[in-house]
């Protein structure tokens, strides 16, 4: 009777457990889905952003009110009017009390090379044209009558993307950047483009070349998580 008994109880544990279980993952998953429709409420999404958060289990972060760590994906966002691809988030620390905050944030996302071009006359009033070569951005040009071309190799700094010159011809022949007409030299060598649309306390941290761009990495602590609409 007794063996029975204590093999009973063991059952009812297990199934309760499994219900536990099962009622955690369930609350995530509507959790998952509420943040989704929150993102694409208040950001410029391409398609449905997938959502995880992780742990175990979600009930006890939740109401202890801080989740450990929660990822996302976006095929696109765009953020003031600059569209980035490819999008991930890392998110440790997130609060789900409000003023809504993130200990330690990592983006990342693809600029693409066109993007960049659209960046570059916005904020030098000079159309060039971009491609990606290896580790470098190839940047073309026409001056005097004449085709101009640089090697760039992008960097963050100050939360932009700036610019190293490596080499520049000019009429097919190799000059230095100050000998390209019309300011360009100076134009190329101080080069800055800012990404703006970024959480406040987010900058740009790192810049690799891609074959379509640029893709970028941007860090940040004690984020406040905007939550108002697009």
């Amino acid at each position: 009777m007794g063996r029975r008994l204590g093999i009973t109880l063991l059952v009812l544990l297990v199934l309760l457990v499994g219900l536990g279980v099962i009622a955690d993952r369930v609350a995530v998953a509507a959790a998952e889905r509420l943040a989704a429709t929150k993102v694409e409420q208040s950001l410029d999404v391409s398609g449905t952003p997938q959502i995880d958060i992780h742990g175990f289990p979600f009930l006890t972060q939740a109401l202890d009110g801080t989740l450990d760590e929660v990822t996302a994906h976006a095929d696109a966002i765009t953020l003031d009017g600059t569209p980035l691809e490819d999008v991930d988030v890392t998110a440790r620390g997130v609060s789900t009390r409000a003023p809504y905050s993130v200990q330690n944030a990592v983006v990342t996302g693809a600029l693409s090379t066109a993007a960049m071009e659209q960046l570059v006359t916005e904020h030098t009033g000079v159309a060039v044209t971009l491609a990606a070569e290896g580790e470098q951005l190839v940047a073309t040009g026409n001056a005097l009558g004449l085709p101009w071309s640089a090697r760039l190799v992008p960097r963050a700094e100050g939360g932009e993307i700036r610019v190293e010159v490596a080499s520049v011809q000019f009429g097919g022949v190799e000059v230095s950047a100050a000998s390209l007409p019309g300011g360009l030299g100076s134009m190329l060598s101080d080069l800055a483009i800012p990404i703006d649309g970024l959480p406040q306390g987010v900058t740009v941290t790192d810049v690799t070349v891609i074959g379509t761009g640029v893709r970028l990495t941007a860090t940040g602590t004690d984020v406040l998580v905007p939550t108002g609409g697009r």
